[in-house]
């Protein structure tokens, strides 16, 4: 007889992972005094575990705390976390712009940092998806992302912290400062002005500024543009003394902590001297994390965050306003060159205007715009009485020939989607050390597009005086008025005298 015994072999136990909520949980009854037993056998779990979350207690509620998804289990290492970094901030500043992001436009600037960085990586949407669950980041449709902006802390916001600003401040001493992108050179896609002309990839140049405005509630003191380029030492700026705006640059175009801690604390030194002190209102971008120590006379108050295109006066149409200035007066150079010399193509206008040319079309554009356009901006983002129109930054009767009302705020709005600040190339250790800046001298690097412009050498006293006599000619031969000319002619004449030495005027009298 064969005797067939069953041996029953010890099962082993199963691992029960706990999720990072349950985790944080665990933590928190270790904190009120409960024992690590009774929670083991509480959350089925053994002991050791539960010794191990009470060693990495800083850790896990680090990571619960900054929004990674309390549904994770196990903490999968994240591949180029750089990358990953470097991305977060830049979704971070995207938000606070209002800017709608999606999977695609994710893996893009994830791939532009990867290169930024060093690092041989291509992006893959499933890499973008782990991304996005560890950061607890969900994408909304259009609509969604309007209501998430009308949050609560929105109208807390107004009603709470706005009118304790203007207790403290009068709107000739409440300001706001924000950057914005520009193609300087960029034509329209389709318009009366390049009507059958195909451009190239070279005539489609996308160079880009980035520019600084900054102005107080009732309009009356728009402060000097800030514009940052790629070029510090462009052939256009040979022998130019003296800038209608201030400029800086770096290889990347961006406004970064450094570059507009600079800017504030020049502004800060101005108000010192005339003895004012005011409130700036400005969102919580990465370029604005800056040390407040030192300022005197600015009080920075910071916009609630996902809410800043709905609140923020500058993005209720200054901005735009401005950009409607600046391409209607390239369009104007334009035509006007194109009918000067009927050889000349639009591209290779636009393609001449140098860095030079665009900042002082920047600075008239800003000079264009009005106070009660300041005002009425100030007042829609900041009042309940929001008017039921949406200024687009420019009137009907101020759109070009050539357009209507849809194509031309397609023109002005291009350049929306353009990265003004954040991590530059320039800026030391930033491709080891992302998300701890660390300030830099600005860089001075050759700009591709710029470098190969003509050599325009600065013009001499003759070809001054006769370019004066020709001006003079045709204003009277428009009848119009001379006074702004005869200032101006005036300050020209006084300059050239100042700078000719009494032996040579000597010379000419004998």
């Amino acid at each position: 007889m064969n005797l067939q015994v069953a041996i029953k072999m010890p099962t082993k136990r199963k691992r029960h992972e706990l999720t990072l909520k349950d985790k944080v949980k665990v933590i928190e009854e270790i904190d009120k005094g409960a024992a690590q037993v009774t929670l083991a056998q509480k959350y089925d779990v053994s002991q050791s575990q539960v010794s191990r979350l009470a060693k990495h207690r800083d850790k896990l509620l680090s990571e619960y705390h900054n929004n990674v998804s309390p549904c994770r289990k196990r903490a999968r290492a994240m591949t180029h976390e750089n990358v990953g970094d470097a991305l977060l901030e830049w979704f971070h500043l995207a938000k606070s712009k209002g800017i709608m992001v999606n999977g695609p436009l994710l893996r893009k600037k994830a791939k532009d940092f990867a290169l930024l960085l060093g690092e041989d990586f291509n992006p893959s949407m499933s890499w973008v998806t782990r991304w996005r669950e560890r950061h607890s980041i969900f994408l909304k449709r259009q609509d969604e992302v309007k209501l998430y902006q009308d949050s609560e802390a929105t109208e807390q916001w107004i009603t709470s912290v706005w009118p304790s600003i203007q207790e403290r401040y009068s709107a000739s001493e409440i300001y706001n400062c924000d950057e914005t992108g520009i193609y300087f050179r960029k034509l329209p896609e389709k318009s009366m002005y390049i009507v059958n002309e195909k451009l190239s990839g070279d005539q489609k140049c996308m160079e880009r500024l980035t520019v600084l405005l900054a102005t107080n509630m009732d309009g009356s003191d728009k402060q000097e543009l800030l514009v940052i380029g790629k070029t510090m030492e462009s052939q256009c700026f040979t022998g130019i003394k003296k800038l209608p705006i201030k400029y800086r640059s770096n290889s990347s175009a961006w406004v970064t902590p450094a570059i507009f801690q600079e800017w504030l604390e020049s502004f800060d030194e101005r108000l010192q001297e005339q003895n004012k002190k005011i409130c700036l209102l400005l969102d919580s971008c990465f370029a604005h994390k800056i040390e407040e120590k030192g300022l005197r006379c600015v009080e920075l108050v910071y916009l609630p965050p996902n809410s800043v295109p709905s609140v923020q006066p500058l993005d209720q149409g200054i901005t735009k306003n401005m950009k409607h200035y600046y391409r209607r007066r390239l369009l104007q150079k334009i035509l006007l060159s194109i009918e000067a010399n009927e050889a000349t193509t639009a591209a290779e206008v636009a393609w001449s205007l140098s860095v030079l040319d665009a900042v002082n079309l920047l600075s008239a554009s800003w000079n264009d715009v009005s106070a009660e356009t300041i005002q009425y901006c100030f007042f829609r983002g900041l009042s309940h009485a929001v008017p039921d129109e949406h200024f687009v930054g420019f009137s009907p009767d101020e759109i070009p020939p050539g357009f209507n009302e849809k194509t031309y705020a397609e023109y002005i709005n291009i350049d929306d989607m353009i990265d003004i600040g954040g991590i530059s190339t320039d800026e030391v250790e930033t491709c080891r050390e992302v998300v701890q800046y660390t300030p830099a001298v600005t860089a001075v690097v050759t700009n591709q597009c710029s470098a190969i412009l003509p050599v325009i050498n600065p013009p001499n006293n003759k070809e001054v005086l006769d370019s004066l006599d020709v001006i003079r000619r045709w204003l009277q031969l428009k009848g119009m008025k001379m006074d702004t000319f005869t200032n101006l002619e005036t300050e020209i004449l006084d300059n050239m005298q100042s700078n000719i030495k009494k032996g040579t005027i000597a010379k000419y009298l004998k």
